[in-house]
């Protein structure tokens, strides 16, 4: 929406969990809802730092109530979906210091519960070098994990790149020229290992040849923010290797500035001779005032699995439509409404999501 990097609201260059305090300022006093003088005198003084700004801290949680696409055990449930707290220290003007925790179960494979990283950046703050257990920057981070993108397509799919995966590595991102964004990464692949798929021989096997080979990452953007005094746009892909696994990413996105966007992303992923994963989203965007934003999604994914000399395809189509409308100070409220489609079964479903962040 509006054209700015990642790293303008957020810690780290990649975006999302801890933000800045300019990050902070930005919504800290957004509400569709009214308040008294003294309630907004309060609000306005409300801030993510402490000790002269040198350290910060925030926290997401979230509620959902929704049911299971799938036709069985897909009674409505409340359920929470996110409880994780975020912090960092600045040592100095080019060290800081950050890491992040969510509490609650593990639900998928290579998903972990905390990030812990030491940031070293250029003056300005636009370009790091960042060191620790964390997630690469691979494509777009969206705040939903159910899209394709990042998923396997099928009834039975799973996260490819489940929400909260993390390793340990080394990632430096070059931010140096206005339009341009250049990324590289060496990661273990502990975690990407837990994720399994089915073998020739249809023993489950793991997605990672060799778990202690690293990954290499590769990561380039484009960007333009007010072309023509009106339009934001950018381009990028990022590619993910580890011996016969890989993963690209291609993204691109226009809009409006600070009133529509439309963005989509292309991902296709290989283990050679065992599956091939290709999957589109497509999103636009309507920003109606700062509180409140509509969007419409429409994803496809087909997964190629090879068992046995046999060719086994299963797809996901998806659409969705729903809004995010911040009620109060720090309150979001998602109202959303989806079609799923695999080679299973077809459902629609609404969900609400109640989100409550600093």
């Amino acid at each position: 929406m509006s054209g700015d990097r990642c790293i303008t609201c957020h810690t780290a260059a990649q975006g999302g969990e801890g933000r800045t305090a300019h990050g902070f300022e930005l919504y800290k006093d957004v509400g569709l809802l009214g308040t008294s003088k003294r309630e907004d005198q309060s609000k306005k003084s409300r801030s993510n730092t402490a000790k002269e700004g040198q350290l910060s801290f925030g926290f997401d949680t979230r509620f959902q109530s929704a049911r299971s696409h799938k036709p069985e055990g897909n009674k409505r449930k409340v359920f929470p979906m996110q409880a994780s707290v975020y912090s960092s220290y600045r040592v100095s003007n080019m060290v800081v210091i950050e890491g992040s925790y969510n509490a609650g179960p593990k639900k998928f494979n290579g998903q972990q519960d905390w990030t812990s990283s030491v940031i070293l950046q250029s003056r300005g703050g636009q370009s790091q070098l960042r060191y620790g257990f964390f997630q690469p920057s691979i494509g777009i981070r969206f705040d939903d994990h159910t899209l394709l993108t990042r998923s396997v397509a099928g009834a039975d799919g799973e996260p490819l790149i489940p929400v909260n995966y993390a390793e340990e590595g080394i990632e430096v991102t070059w931010n140096k020229l206005e339009w341009l964004s250049m990324t590289y990464g060496s990661f273990k692949a502990e975690s990407l290992a837990e994720n399994k798929l089915t073998g020739n021989d249809g023993t489950e096997i793991s997605l990672i040849e060799n778990s202690g080979k690293r990954s290499t990452l590769y990561r380039a953007e484009i960007r333009k923010k007010k072309l023509l005094k009106i339009f934001n746009i950018f381009f990028g892909a990022s590619q993910l290797e580890n011996g016969d696994f890989s993963l690209m990413n291609g993204f691109a996105g226009t809009g409006i500035a600070n009133h529509i966007v439309v963005l989509g992303e292309y991902a296709l992923s290989e283990k050679k001779e065992l599956r091939e994963t290709e999957n589109i989203t497509v999103e636009v965007m309507l920003k109606l005032k700062k509180a409140l934003l509509f969007y419409i999604r429409g994803e496809d994914g087909t997964t190629n699995s090879f068992i046995d000399d046999l060719d086994i395809e299963t797809y996901t189509r998806q659409g969705a439509v729903g809004a995010q409308l911040f009620l109060y100070p720090s309150v979001e409220f998602r109202p959303e409404w989806r079609i799923v489609e695999t080679e299973r079964y077809k459902s629609n479903r609404y969900a609400f999501q109640l989100h409550y962040f600093y």
